[in-house]
C-alpha cells in the first residue's frame, strides 16, 4: 500500500492527539502499513 508522507503525519498527528507517544505511533503505523522504512527521525 503506498501511502504519502502527508497522509504519514495525519496519521502520527492524530496519535499524538489521543495522547499517544510518537515512538508507539511510529511502530502501530509499520505494523499496519507493513513499512520497514519509516523511522523516528523522518516522523519528527
Amino acid at each position: 500500500m503506498e501511502v504519502s508522507n502527508k497522509e504519514i503525519c495525519h496519521i502520527l498527528f492524530f496519535h499524538c492527539l489521543k495522547g499517544k507517544n510518537t515512538l508507539k505511533a511510529i511502530k502501530n503505523f509499520c505494523i499496519i502499513y507493513r513499512i520497514d522504512t519509516l523511522s523516528f527521525r523522518i516522523a519528527q
